[in-house]
C-alpha cells in the first residue's frame, strides 16, 4: 500500500510541475507593435487603431510596443 501511495504522490508532483511550467510560459504573453506594419503614428483614419486591434485576440500578459 505504501508503494502505491508514494507513486501517486510522485505523479501528482510531476503533474503540478508540468502545469506550472505551462502556465508560466503562457503568462509571458506576446508583444504587439501598435498599428502593425504601419507602426505608431498619427492615425490616417479615425478607425485605424480600432481596425488594427479588431484582428487580434489579446490575452493577459500581452504587451503593446512601438
Amino acid at each position: 500500500m505504501r508503494g502505491s501511495t508514494a507513486t501517486a504522490a510522485a505523479a501528482v508532483v510531476v503533474v503540478l510541475g508540468l502545469l506550472s511550467a505551462a502556465a508560466s510560459s503562457s503568462a509571458q504573453g506576446t508583444t504587439y507593435v501598435v498599428g502593425g506594419a504601419a507602426g505608431w503614428n498619427y492615425a490616417v483614419s479615425p478607425t485605424q487603431y480600432n481596425d488594427w486591434a479588431a484582428g487580434i485576440k489579446f490575452f493577459v500578459g500581452d504587451k503593446l510596443g512601438t
